[in-house]
Formats: structure tokens, sequence, C-alpha cells
């Protein structure tokens, strides 16, 4: 499951992923990132996507850096990294990015 939500808060959205367990290393979530990213950037117009979740998820931690998330803050164990569209659309160089 891959989705995204605007969070009025902090006028961003926010974005999750989840790999059923046996499945998980298999290259799903990195695949279900890049899907949802193209959805959220090309198709839904969204600017800026944010994942916030605990610091000791490193698999997460990895899938969203090689994609291209930026580190936004960390503090209590959390860590918040965010995608900005204009990232995105120039690490794409005009193509589709999960291609």
């Amino acid at each position: 499951m891959a989705e995204h939500h605007y969070n009025p808060e902090h006028d961003w959205y926010d974005m999750g992923i989840v790999i059923y367990a046996p499945e998980r290393g298999k290259g799903y979530g990195k695949q279900g990132l890049r899907l949802l990213l193209d959805r959220a950037f090309r198709t839904n117009g969204i600017s800026k996507l944010c994942n916030e979740f605990e610091t000791s998820r490193g698999a997460a931690y990895a899938i969203h850096k090689a994609v291209g998330f930026k580190e936004a803050e960390a503090k209590d164990g959390m860590i918040r990294l965010e995608m900005k569209k204009e990232d995105y659309l120039s690490g794409c160089r005009g193509r589709r990015c999960h291609e």
C-alpha cells in the first residue's frame, strides 16, 4: 500500500508505504515509492511529500534516500524525510522516474 494525504497542520503532504512482511526485501518498496512519487508530482500536482518514521527503521531510510529524499529533521528518535517536486523532476530528466 502506498498513499499520500494533505497535512494542514504543516501545509505539506504526508506519505506512507507499507509492504506485507513476507514480501519485504524484494524491491517492492522502492518500486512502490517511485510510483507514488510519480503520481503525486506529475498527476496530482503536489509540491512536496514528507515521511516521518523511527530512526531505527534502516530499510525505510535506505529506500527513501535511494530515490532522492532528503533529511528535513531528526529528533526524539524520529526522522522526517522530504522530496520536493522540482528535485524529483530534475532527477528524472523529463522521463518517468520508475522506468
